[in-house]
């Protein structure tokens, strides 16, 4: 595996791209802060979509999660990143998605499993 560096105009399209490749994959988001501290905001919860949102002083990025105890779905928001990296292996599609923030933390979006590209259908499950 190798981490890639996604440069800051290719943002919105390749986080468009890895949301909807890895849609309904099963997620887990965490967030190394700075000091140390790790927090999980969801275990394998189906992946609904990465999204880079324009704002005032450059932009946010926003990983929508369908939240498995309830009908509805998590955001995690990512106000201020600083860098965008993709984690991946040859012949497969991107294993992870790393943020880094202003503030010195990171935000990792990985999955459960990480299937060859000639293992995919391209339908998520509820999609048949």
């Amino acid at each position: 595996m190798s981490l890639e560096d996604v440069p800051p105009q290719e943002w919105a399209s390749t986080l468009e791209r890895f949301g909807r490749e890895h849609r309904a994959w099963l997620a887990t988001v965490e967030h190394l802060a700075s000091d140390g501290t790790q927090d999980i905001y969801l275990r394998e919860a189906p992946l609904a979509g990465v999204f880079a949102e324009p704002q005032a002083r450059g932009v946010a990025v926003r990983i929508d999660l369908a939240a498995a105890a309830s009908p509805g779905s998590s955001s995690v928001r990512i106000p201020d990143p600083v860098a965008v990296r993709l984690e991946r292996d040859r012949d497969a599609p991107a294993a992870a998605l790393e943020i880094d923030d202003s503030h010195g933390g990171r935000t990792c979006l990985r999955f459960r499993v990480n299937p060859p590209l000639d293992m995919l259908d391209g339908l998520a499950p509820g999609e048949l």
